[in-house]
């Protein structure tokens, strides 16, 4: 099934708009196996200006993703720390606003009932972007060499969306 998103393959910036880690009674979140788990709501905007949210969830097992966010947001083993149980969640709030810059695409479903959605495949620190600038992207995979990346100030506080009323149970 197709996604309902804009969205195009390829480089994007992005903002953290909100970060859970409790549900509403205030239990942690657990993935499947019992570890640790949040949400990172994410808005995103591609190299054509679309913008949409991506919802991330990451686990102690999501250890690819973790250094990289780690890396790009400068927060040093603190988010791998939390998801094994080594803190508490105050070090997790503080991200709410920083942005920089990712590559997403489309991740398509297995399963007819599911929607096909758009991913964040990597997140990108500086210098990767500057690197990785005009380089060539496997069109095999629906992605374009980006001109020039979307307009965003790396590490640049922005204000967060209210969306306490976003339909999600927790």
């Amino acid at each position: 099934m197709e996604a309902d998103t804009k969205l195009k393959g390829g480089f994007a910036s992005f903002c953290i708009k909100n970060v859970k880690y409790s549900d509403a009674n205030n239990e942690l979140l657990r993935s499947k196996e019992g570890s640790r788990m949040i949400r990172v709501d994410m808005s995103v905007t591609d190299s054509e200006g679309f913008t949409d949210t991506i919802y991330e969830y990451m686990t102690s097992k999501t250890t690819w993703k973790n250094k990289q966010i780690e890396k790009v947001l400068g927060l040093r083993g603190k988010l791998t720390d939390y998801l094994n149980g080594l803190s508490d969640a105050s070090v997790l709030e503080h991200i709410i606003g920083e942005s920089g810059m990712c590559a997403i695409k489309m991740d398509k479903s297995k399963d007819p009932r599911y929607e096909d959605k758009m991913v964040i495949s990597a997140y990108l620190a500086n210098e990767m972007v500057a690197s990785l600038k005009g380089a060539p992207i496997d069109k095999a995979k629906g992605a374009k060499p980006v001109k020039e990346a979307p307009k965003v100030e790396i590490g640049k506080k922005i204000e967060p969306l209210d969306d306490e009323d976003d339909g999600i149970p927790f």
